[in-house]
């Protein structure tokens, strides 16, 4: 409460200087109203405010003030007695189809659902859980992961620097196994590296096969 009225009263003097800087020309209602962050056009209509009925006249005079848009309170008391009376066992998204469909009526499903909630005639959802984390994706056999890695029968081959092509992220290689269970990686006809059974690099080969 104390903030509110010390930023009310700093706004009313910062008004004030505006509007004698104002009255002296040497600022435009425009320039004025920039300096108070509101349009030209606001700043002529709090002057008159100002002149009629001193700082009061400043403030907003919407507050306190109900909402035009607020939906009746008599057609939330017609929909609440209906819900209680006719549809108490519905969900609510049921419930407000037929208010529509047979009851002519107008309100929208989330203020229904609200003022259910608020009269403690429906209860709240669960919140859901957390969102589970992103990951990357495990890269599909022969396709290169952001390691440089291919994963092959739970090994993860990693292929060398190559002379020609520092990396190979996101590429597609093919992976051969020999008959004695050692592996190789080609792109293409060019072998990329040469493994022994359980993954461990043999030698990297760097010409056509």
């Amino acid at each position: 409460m104390r903030r509110t009225k010390a930023l009310w009263e700093v706004f009313v003097l910062r008004f004030e200087e505006a509007l004698e800087r104002h009255r002296k020309r040497r600022l435009t209602a425009e320039e004025a109203g920039e300096l108070l962050g509101m349009s030209g056009r606001h700043f002529r209509r709090l002057m008159v405010r100002y002149d009629e009925d001193g700082p009061e006249g400043l403030r907003d005079r919407r507050l306190g003030k109900p909402s035009p848009r607020r939906a009746p309170e008599a057609e939330l008391a017609r929909m609440r007695r209906l819900y209680q009376e006719l549809y108490g066992d519905f969900t609510m998204k049921h419930f407000h189809e037929q208010l529509q469909k047979r009851h002519g009526y107008k309100l929208c499903y989330t203020v229904t659902r609200i003022a259910l909630q608020a009269a403690g005639l429906a209860r709240k959802a669960k919140r859901g859980g957390p969102h589970r984390k992103k990951r990357e994706r495990r890269p599909l056999p022969g396709k290169v992961g952001r390691d440089n890695c291919v994963q092959w029968k739970g090994l993860s081959l990693q292929i060398p620097p190559q002379r020609h092509r520092h990396h190979y992220v996101k590429a597609t290689v093919r992976v051969h196994e020999y008959p004695d269970g050692r592996l190789a990686i080609f792109d293409g006809p060019r072998c990329l590296a040469r493994f022994d059974p359980k993954g461990r690099t043999d030698d990297v080969v760097s010409q056509v096969a």
